[in-house]
């Protein structure tokens, strides 16, 4: 069996956790100091200590999703705002592109780029 597994690096994994679990909603599989062993909806997630990481400013990691208002929605429950990237983004932080694929970016509390995309 051949399947993805996603990284996303830290400076403090601890730190980490109760976003992606709590706000997000993955689940932890395996937990450590330096490793957080997550899955979503059968997506493994290992977010990884990096010594000296600092986030970049493109996206990490992301989901894709039937309502994107409704999924920002349900961020904005939680603390967490969309940022704004482009000039063409509606109120709620949502970019169209030409094809009309939805998509908005977040953070997470480390500032790593996060995204959710609602695909035509």
């Amino acid at each position: 069996m051949t399947r993805a597994i996603s990284y996303i690096h830290t400076a403090d994994v601890k730190r980490l956790r109760p976003f992606y679990e709590g706000v997000l909603g993955l689940s932890v599989v395996l937990a450590d100091d330096d490793v957080l062993h997550l899955v979503y909806e059968g997506h493994p997630v290992r977010i990884i200590t990096a010594d000296g990481h600092k986030p970049g400013a493109m996206t990490v990691f992301g989901f894709e999703t039937a309502d994107i208002g409704a999924f920002l929605a349900a961020l904005k429950d939680k603390g967490v705002i969309a940022e704004r990237w482009h000039r063409e983004q509606d109120s709620a932080g949502v970019w169209t592109g030409p094809d009309g694929e939805k998509i908005a970016w977040f953070k997470d509390p480390e500032g790593n780029m996060l995204s959710v995309v609602e695909a035509r």
